[in-house]
């Protein structure tokens, strides 16, 4: 059995993180790590108990990601994501293939092209739409941490 921990950071310490830390520590209070470092977006993470992985949002500058991540294997999959701006995780269920995850964003839930044709991913960041509207989106996630 796991114990899972999400703590304020030391940001003197962690300039560049953020100011929340995700750790996991056997029940005995032995093996403890680090899972994640981040923001508030980290509030967000979900646990999947009976396949042992959390899920957690990544908010960068200008994109997002959801990573899973196994507490048995320590192996982590990410799944990256066409925006960072509001990224939540609402909620999750066990798919056909893995686990479905629920989650909030601004902007569409997947990358679009513009009207020229070029994929907004890479576009340059003054052609980054400053404005979307909120959506709720839905991703599976294969399990490829170890529980398959």
């Amino acid at each position: 059995m796991a114990i899972l921990r999400l703590s304020q950071s030391d940001q003197w310490q962690e300039p560049f993180h953020g100011s929340f830390r995700l750790t996991a520590q056997t029940a005995d209070g032995r093996d403890a790590h680090v899972i994640a470092t981040g923001g508030n977006d980290l509030k967000t993470y979900l646990f999947a108990p009976d396949r042992s992985v959390i899920f957690y949002p990544i908010a960068g500058q200008y994109f997002g990601a959801m990573v899973a991540y196994n507490l048995n294997t320590r192996q982590s999959q990410r799944v990256d994501l066409p925006s960072a701006a509001g990224l939540k995780l609402l909620d999750l269920r066990r798919g056909v293939a893995g686990t479905l995850v629920a989650y909030t964003m601004d902007g569409p839930c997947l990358p679009q092209e513009s009207p020229d044709g070029a994929n907004p991913w890479i576009l340059p960041n003054r052609a980054l739409p400053t404005v979307q509207a909120a959506n709720v989106c839905f991703v599976e996630i294969a399990d490829k941490t170890g529980n398959e």
